[in-house]
């Protein structure tokens, strides 16, 4: 249908809705919108057919703990970027803990026996996500599982190596088990997908009304008739290679007011954006892996006091001024523009940081994330200058404070590099 004519279509019916009650309007039910897409009912269209199966062995499905049956507890997409490792969207686990989200993985249609249903161990969104009422940014999380899964088998991500790979005009492939508005089906018992190409970042802003952030990428056709829907929001964008390999380069986010409609483009996450994030994660966690960042200086060993001086931070900064008070060492760090960055370390003998947030009174704002097993409270204070990031946590008995001018991933490595 052409833009004018939808648009004449969209008044007619609003006209009619606001008519006298006594006319008799015979429309089709509605149905609820899935999480981050709406739905407009008109000429929706995605393209989806059946996927082959076995082709995608990393596709995951969360589903609901209290819902043995995985047709009727999934709720969101997800991929297997490590044997205990899930990646998805950030707004599929908003308000998912632990112990309400299972994720099964190795299955191509979902009322069969395939693969596994593993527990969650830990659900870590980023924590500058904001959510789809407040404008959807950072929509990436992680999923630790209870164990290591050999059903299926882990999908790259697009890394310097191929960072080409999401490239205006490059075709991807989107996958899961959501609506499929032109065939009726609100989800779908086999795994379904469709070819979108990546979308020109302009293009992708005027089709969305300048909304789109740099952490954003859309994908598909400016007629319609390609596009993922509801329920297939934190599944993998991803472009085929040889051999059954892929790279994927997104998480499927958000859209616009109906699925595969003309110049109304899917949005996905751009995985190039969170490399660091969620190599930072991983390896923070895994005691057979070194981590992102290692200090220059040997750590200190589990009964030293730490050293801010000792913080690792990016080329550029140098450290200005060090003083060591009684119960108290800073570190204070310049670069050449007058960036600065502050570490305090303080004998507080908390022995932890829940313990340190109970004594402010839970006034502390942010969100905890974990950095080699120990919870970090971050907080943004970028504003139009720039980026400033805070950080807070406790390590062997020892308040840390970090605060300056870094990026998020800037500000976890020099975290890291002062636990021990």
């Amino acid at each position: 249908m052409k833009t004018m004519a939808k648009r004449t279509a969209i008044l007619l019916t609003l006209l009619l809705l606001m008519l006298s009650a006594s006319l008799v309007i015979n429309h089709a039910p509605s149905v609820a919108s899935g999480q981050a897409f709406q739905q407009s009912g008109l000429d929706e269209r995605t393209g989806k057919t059946p996927a082959q199966s076995g082709a995608q062995p990393w596709m995951a499905v969360l589903v609901d703990v209290g819902e043995p049956n995985v047709r009727e507890g999934q709720f969101c997409g997800a991929s297997l970027i490590a044997p205990q490792w899930i990646l998805t969207a950030a707004h599929c686990v908003e308000d998912q803990s632990p112990t309400s989200v299972d994720v099964v993985v190795g299955r191509y249609q979902l009322t069969s026996d395939q693969g596994e249903r593993i527990g969650a161990k830990r659900i870590i969104p980023h924590p500058g996500y904001v959510n789809e009422q407040d404008g959807q940014a950072n929509d990436i999380a992680l999923i630790e599982l209870n164990r290591p899964t050999a059903a299926g088998r882990p999908i790259s991500l697009i890394d310097a190596a191929n960072a080409a790979a999401d490239d205006p005009g490059v075709l991807a492939r989107i996958a899961g088990w959501g609506r499929v508005p032109e065939k009726g089906l609100d989800v779908t018992d086999k795994l379904y997908s469709v070819d979108v190409p990546v979308v020109p970042q302009q293009a992708c802003q005027v089709a969305h009304d300048g909304d789109i952030q740099a952490d954003e990428l859309c994908a598909g056709l400016p007629q319609g008739g390609a596009d993922s829907c509801e329920g297939d929001s934190g599944g993998p964008l991803f472009v085929p290679a040889a051999g059954g390999k892929a790279v994927q380069i997104g998480i499927t986010s958000w859209g616009g007011d109906g699925c595969g409609l003309p110049q109304s483009y899917g949005v996905y996450t751009r995985l190039t954006e969170y490399e660091h994030w969620i190599k930072t994660q991983i390896d923070g966690t895994n005691a057979d892996s070194a981590p992102t960042v290692r200090p220059t200086s040997p750590s200190p060993s589990d009964s030293a006091s730490i050293d801010p001086a000792e913080t690792a931070l990016p080329a550029g900064y140098s450290l200005i001024d060090a003083q060591n008070d009684q119960g108290e060492r800073v570190a204070y760090f310049e670069t050449r523009d007058g960036d600065y960055v502050d570490v305090s370390v303080f004998d507080a003998d908390y022995s932890s940081l829940a313990e340190w947030m109970a004594e402010e009174g839970d006034e502390a704002i942010g969100q905890i994330t974990q950095a080699r097993d120990v919870p970090v409270l971050i907080e943004d204070g970028s504003d139009r200058h720039g980026a400033f990031w805070y950080a807070t946590f406790v390590v062997d008995g020892q308040l840390i404070f970090i605060d300056g001018v870094l990026s998020y991933d800037e500000l976890l490595a020099a975290v890291i590099s002062l636990i021990n």
